[in-house]
C-alpha cells in the first residue's frame, strides 16, 4: 500500500483556503525552480485527514488543508517528495543552525537570508537518475516571497515530522517497525483507550471508535481491521509516545509539588 493512501480518513476535496494560501508562499511558483509549472503539495497527505494532524501536532489548531501544510513544487519534485525520497530540512532547529547546512553550488554567492532556511535534501542513496538532476541539486534552498505571511509559511513541526518519515522510509529496518508496533499495542493503545473511557464515561475499553486518531495504524482489509505501519504512522506514533511520556512527567512533577506543599503545610 502506498504510504500516501488513506488510513485515517478523509477523501474530501482540497479547499480553496489551501490553494490560495500555498500560492501566497512563492507567488504561484515552484519554490525550488522558480517556474510557473508546479503542483500543490500536502506535507501530511490530504488523504490522512485532519485527525492525522492532531495526532502529529498534539492539537487541532492546524487542519489538513491549512496552507502551513503545503508548498508549491515542480511536478517531478512533487513526486520525489511524495515518495519520501527527499525532504525539506528547516534551520535553525534544536540541533543545527542555518550555517551548518552546505549551500548548493548554484546558490553560492547569493545574498540569502541566514536566519531561516528551508533546504531540499536528497534522502535516497544512490539518487535515482532522472531529469530533475539537471536543475535541482541537493541542499538547494526554497525561495519564498519576501513578505510571506507567517500563517501560510510551512509549519516547523510538520516539516520535522515529514523529514522523519523520509528517514524511516529509507533506513528503518523490519525489526524497528516490529518494535514500534509492539510499543503501540502494549503501551500506547491501552493508555489511549483508558483515556477515552474516562472522557466518554464508559467502561468499554474495546471501543476505539470515539478516538478518531487511534485508527492511524489500522486499515480495513477483507472486512477485518489489520495493523498497518507506513512511515507516516510510525513517526506519528513515536511522537505520540514521546508526548505521553512528557505529560506523565509533568503530572508526576505536579503530584510531587503537591505532596511537598502538604508536608510543609
Amino acid at each position: 500500500m502506498n504510504s500516501r493512501t488513506s488510513i485515517i480518513g478523509a477523501g474530501k476535496k482540497r479547499s480553496s483556503k489551501f490553494t490560495t494560501g500555498v500560492k501566497k508562499q512563492s507567488e504561484g511558483k515552484c519554490v525550488l525552480t522558480g517556474d510557473d509549472l508546479f503542483k500543490l503539495f500536502h506535507f501530511i497527505p490530504h488523504c490522512k485527514g485532519s485527525a492525522a494532524m492532531e495526532l502529529v501536532l498534539g492539537s487541532s489548531d492546524i487542519d489538513i488543508d491549512d496552507p502551513r501544510n503545503g508548498i508549491c513544487l515542480d511536478p517531478i519534485l512533487h513526486a520525489r517528495l511524495g515518495n519520501l525520497e527527499a525532504a525539506f530540512l528547516r534551520t535553525p532547529n534544536d540541533h543545527m543552525s542555518p550555517q551548518d547546512v552546505p549551500v548548493a553550488s548554484s546558490q553560492l554567492g547569493e545574498d540569502r537570508e541566514a536566519e531561516r532556511r528551508l533546504t531540499w535534501q536528497r534522502i535516497t542513496y544512490p539518487w535515482p537518475p532522472h531529469n530533475d538532476d539537471a536543475y535541482v541539486s541537493g541542499n538547494l534552498d526554497a525561495s519564498f516571497s519576501s513578505d510571506v505571511p507567517q500563517d501560510v509559511y510551512p509549519d516547523a513541526a510538520i516539516l520535522d515530522y515529514v523529514y522523519g518519515c523520509a528517514i524511516v522510509t529509507q533506513f528503518a529496518t523490519p525489526k524497528y517497525k516490529e518494535v514500534i508496533q509492539q510499543q503501540f499495542q502494549n503501551e500506547v493503545e491501552p493508555a489511549l483507550q483508558r483515556g477515552a473511557s474516562a472522557i466518554n464515561n464508559t467502561d468499554d475499553e474495546e471501543d476505539d471508535s470515539k478516538i478518531p486518531f487511534l485508527a492511524s495504524p489500522y486499515i480495513i482489509k477483507d472486512g477485518k481491521k489489520q495493523f498497518h505501519l507506513d512511515p507516516y504512522a510510525i513517526v506519528a506514533l513515536n511522537a505520540l509516545e514521546a508526548r505521553m511520556e512528557k505529560e506523565a512527567k509533568v503530572n508526576q512533577d505536579k503530584v510531587g509539588e503537591w505532596l511537598n506543599n502538604v508536608k510543609t503545610a
